[in-house]
Order: structure tokens, then C-alpha cells, then sequence
């Protein structure tokens, strides 16, 4: 067992320095009145928006595509059920700031409280194809995946989470063996799964103001390698993969200034994410093969975008994120 988390845990660390680029292209934000600037809420909400979109989009991906699991399934119509929460240890904005209705944009300071954002999700693996018999094992079996996302709404201290209309979203890909797990032969699978979060918006009331993001539509695609083995009771899985997360939302703000200001409304109508990440983690499962607990730990590498203006108490937007998992897996 040791090996195995050396193994792993150095996979993890390979993983860290394999960053590779992200994309924000600029927001334009207009004003309801025209003789004031929006510059500094615009700007404000966009940080706000890189700082805890990528968060998200980790908890959404999570590790293992069907937790505790590694090699396909087998026979066709042999099936697993997974219900799992996934939750990245994450922060969230804690300080009260002002925003300014005049001039360029100014820094300040949201601060970060550690917090966990978690996901919660229902996954569902059906055999399609055995594969072809090599030895002790199969090799090339197919399973096809689904599942469903939800995301409950969440009101917690200046920080709301709301879904707009549904609070489940669905997921769908493929796992391919490359070994079927058998007594003497561990399981190995390459896999692809695309998840999409439930159209949310968040929203930091700070003051009388408020900064949203609405409609954010948030998806991730994952590729993994995982390989794993099961012992009587108990069963190790690990792998690597590389995750591909998307977002696209609008922004709003309300500023009330003192009186005689006017109330200021910014807006933006579509802003843009995309950031790529590796990950690597580790399973493990206790339970008979038919019904197991498995809990996971994982870690997703740093991604790269434009320093933001304002600042989240020394964290730094799309950092590198520990995420954990625990679940429930069925087999029948």
C-alpha cells in the first residue's frame, strides 16, 4: 500500500508544473448613467468571477470519472451506480468593500475564508461491448457513462448561490479498458466525461451594494487514466488526467450611493472562461463487490490567467486546489 501511495502521490507532484494556458478575453461593461464610470465595479465583479469560477469547475470534474472504480465493467449490461460529493478546499470572499462610481478601477481587498465548495452528483456506468479475450483478462471492453449534477441553492454570510430554473444538469462519456479487472490482473481504463453545472449565479453583498454573476453556464471535460485493484474487502484506485474547464456568464452590479447620487447599475452582457488543468488522485473503497464506501483525495495542478486587480487575502485566482470525495458505489 505504501508503494502504491508513493506512486500516486508523485504523480501528483508531476502534475503540478503541467500548466497550461487560460483564456479571459476583456469585458466591457456599460453604465445606466452615462456621466459615471462602471470601471471599478466592472472590474470588481470580474475578479470575483475568475477568483470562484474555477473553484467550481474543480469540484465539478472531481477525479475518478466512477469513484473506486478502474478497469470496465464486462459483460454488456453489467452496471454501477455511484452517488458521490465532491468538494474542493476552496475559499470564499469575507471582507467588506466599497465600490467606486467614479474614476479607473480600484484595488481592494475581498479577503478569502477557507471554505468547502462542494458538488454534489449521481453517476451511472452500463457495459456496452466485453471487449476480447487476452489471458486472464479482456482487453478494449466499453462503458458508456451518465449521471446528473445538482447544485442546491446556498445563502451563506455576503456570498449567495442560486440555480436559474433546474437544479440538475446532465453528464455523459465513455470508458474504454484497456485491462478488465480480474483476480490476478489489476484494472486499467482511459476515460472521457463531460459534465455541465445547472445554470447558477452568484452573487457579494458588500455594504448596501452588490456584485453579481448571473447565468453562468459552467462545463468541464475530462480526460483520466486510472488503474486499480481490489483486495477481498478493500480496493485501491489511482490515476492522472487533464481537465478542460469552460464558463461563460453576465455581469451586474448595484451601487447606492449616498444621497443625492444616483443609483448606479452596471452590467456586462457575456464574459468568457477557460482554463486547463492536470489532476491526479487516489481511491479507496471498502465493501463487498457489490456495495462499497469510497472516499477520494485529490489534487488539481494551478492554471494561468490575468492577475486580477483586486486581491483575495494573499490567494491568487485559479490556484492549485486539494479536492476529497466520498461515495457510495452499487454493482449489479
Amino acid at each position: 500500500m505504501r508503494r502504491i501511495v508513493r506512486i500516486f502521490g508523485a504523480a501528483a507532484v508531476l502534475a503540478s508544473p503541467m500548466v497550461a494556458r487560460a483564456q479571459t478575453p476583456p469585458v466591457t461593461c456599460s453604465s445606466s448613467v452615462g456621466s459615471i464610470s462602471p470601471a471599478d465595479a466592472c472590474q470588481k465583479i470580474n475578479d470575483l468571477y475568475q477568483f470562484l469560477a474555477p473553484q467550481i469547475g474543480v469540484a465539478l470534474a472531481g477525479g475518478n470519472v466512477m469513484l473506486g472504480e478502474s478497469g470496465s465493467l464486462g459483460t454488456p449490461g453489467k452496471s454501477s451506480l455511484v452517488l458521490r460529493l465532491t468538494a474542493v478546499d476552496g475559499f470564499v470572499p469575507s471582507n467588506t468593500i466599497n465600490l467606486s462610481a467614479s474614476g479607473n478601477a480600484a484595488s481592494s481587498d475581498f479577503g478569502a475564508q477557507r471554505a468547502p465548495i462542494p458538488v454534489p452528483s449521481f453517476d451511472a456506468a452500463v457495459s456496452v461491448f466485453q471487449g476480447m479475450a487476452m489471458g486472464l483478462t479482456n482487453i478494449g471492453g466499453l462503458d458508456v457513462l451518465v449521471g446528473l449534477t445538482y447544485v442546491p441553492d446556498v445563502n451563506k454570510d455576503r456570498v449567495s448561490i442560486k440555480t436559474d430554473g433546474r437544479s440538475f444538469a446532465a453528464s455523459y462519456g465513455l470508458r474504454l479498458g484497456i485491462l478488465q479487472e480480474s483476480a490476478v490482473i489489476p484494472g486499467v481504463s482511459v476515460s472521457y466525461r463531460k459534465r455541465k453545472l445547472p445554470t447558477s449565479s452568484f452573487g457579494y453583498t458588500s455594504t448596501d451594494d452588490t456584485l453579481a454573476v448571473n447565468r453562468m453556464g459552467l462545463t468541464s471535460s475530462a480526460w483520466r487514466l486510472v488503474a486499480g485493484k481490489h483486495f477481498k474487502l478493500i480496493g485501491f484506485a489511482g490515476g492522472i488526467g487533464r481537465d478542460d474547464i469552460e464558463s461563460t456568464s453576465r455581469f451586474d452590479a448595484v451601487i447606492n450611493g449616498p444621497v443625492p447620487a444616483p443609483r448606479l447599475q452596471v452590467s456586462a452582457i457575456l464574459a468568457r472562461q477557460e482554463t486547463k488543468r492536470n489532476t491526479a488522485f487516489f481511491n479507496v473503497s471498502l465493501g463487498l463487490p457489490k456495495a462499497q464506501l469510497i472516499g477520494e483525495m485529490g489534487w488539481s495542478s494551478k492554471g494561468t490567467i490575468q492577475q486580477t486587480v483586486n486581491t483575495f487575502g494573499g490567494h491568487q485566482a485559479n490556484e492549485g486546489f486539494r479536492y476529497y470525495t466520498l461515495g457510495l458505489g452499487i454493482r449489479y
